[in-house]
């Protein structure tokens, strides 16, 4: 092989090299932006999750005074 012949090779193979360089740095781009989402989500489902537990005992404090007045009232309730 020249030294033409290996020059020309070497400048072929940069650019082929250079374009994958540049397809990873974009996935490496879109693997970042979903971890980034992934995180935000996380964030929200946990927002969402103590949200709820804080529901629910609310909703539990609410049917205990709900059978307090029923006991001190003498009415029945209907069992659920």
């Amino acid at each position: 092989m020249s030294h033409d012949e290996f020059t020309q090779l070497f400048h072929y193979m940069e650019g082929k090299f250079g374009a994958i360089d540049k397809r990873f740095d974009k996935v490496e781009g879109d693997i970042r932006d979903i971890k980034f989402d992934l995180a935000e989500l996380a964030g929200r489902v946990e927002d969402h999750y103590n949200e709820f537990l804080a529901l629910g005992h609310k909703v539990d404090r609410i049917e205990g005074w709900t059978h307090e007045i029923a006991e001190h009232t003498g009415a029945p309730l209907s069992p659920a």
